[in-house]
């Protein structure tokens, strides 16, 4: 029992420690333009990317990008609205 503790908290401690000789993996491709992409944007990409060669690659994943910040910004704007809604109904 006691081995099987150690061992769990020694995976942990592997699994959740910085790794420094994957760091050049991590976002190099997302440094300057879809930084703000989360993972599972960059994951959708890569999936939608896999296989196509570098311009459409390019193009694909900037219709994309494009796309999203369309969706946040139309949500954005209901939002307020739906707030602006609420403080006139309260006067």
């Amino acid at each position: 029992m006691k081995k099987t503790v150690i061992m769990v908290i020694l995976m942990a401690l592997a699994y959740y420690s910085p790794q420094p000789g994957l760091a050049q993996y991590s976002t190099g491709a997302y440094s300057e333009v879809g930084a703000s992409d989360t993972s599972v944007e960059r994951v959708s990409d890569w999936l939608a990317t896999l296989g196509k060669t570098e311009e459409e690659k390019i193009l694909i994943k900037s219709r994309r990008r494009v796309a999203r910040k369309i969706k946040k910004a139309q949500a954005s704007i209901a939002r307020k609205k739906k707030e602006i809604e609420r403080i006139k109904s309260q006067q």
